[in-house]
């Protein structure tokens, strides 16, 4: 075989070589594509919950927020005398609450009247004397003060039931005049403010 033979197998066994080389890398280079962009599947599953709403509480006097009590009111008094007049209460908000009563007055005759609350019933008045038909007594029997005096404590009053109306909590509210009244108190007057505060627990 002549060196030039040999000298062209020899360089086609390197070409060879190479090519096959090549090839495998190529098939090296093919393959990891391949694992990189096998396909998976995948899904998501969830869960909303339900709304959080905050509750209220909504305090009402004869069905507003103030209220023009003049039932609760008397001329020409004289010791010993009374008035009676029913206070319906509610609370409109969605919580139920445990409320207190106060009186409040920040005038000359405030500390010569008495007030005090029966649960329920009616209010019946004559000239001068005011009953009240339920003998359930709320409280205590309070004296007026600028501050407010506390009637009662702790009251348990519902909420509104959703579409419902408010069911009121129905106070015969009497107002007496001591029978101790002084003479330097003629011709002199109080209003008073009955304030009703509830909390939802």
């Amino acid at each position: 075989m002549s060196r030039v033979h040999v000298t062209l197998r020899m360089l086609w066994m390197l070409l060879a070589s190479t090519r096959i080389r090549a090839v495998l890398s190529l098939g090296m280079v093919l393959g990891l594509g391949a694992v990189g962009t096998l396909a998976s599947w995948s899904d998501t599953a969830t869960a909303t919950s339900g709304a959080f709403v905050v509750g209220s509480v909504d305090m009402k006097v004869n069905g507003a927020d103030s209220y023009a009590f003049v039932t609760l009111g008397m001329t020409d008094m004289t010791p010993g005398a009374s008035k009676a007049a029913m206070l319906p209460v509610s609370n409109t908000g969605s919580l139920a609450v445990t409320y207190v009563g106060k009186v409040s007055s920040p005038g000359v005759l405030a500390p010569y009247l008495r007030v005090s609350v029966r649960s329920g019933g009616s209010a019946t008045n004559t000239s001068s004397t005011g009953t009240c038909s339920s003998t359930t007594v709320v409280g205590t029997t309070a004296t007026p003060t600028t501050a407010g005096a506390t009637i009662f404590s702790a009251r348990a009053l519902a909420g509104k039931p959703v579409a419902s109306a408010a069911v009121p909590d129905n106070l015969c509210v009497l107002v007496s005049l001591v029978n101790t009244t002084p003479f330097s108190m003629e011709n002199k007057s109080s209003v008073l403010t009955l304030a009703f505060t509830g909390t939802a627990a």
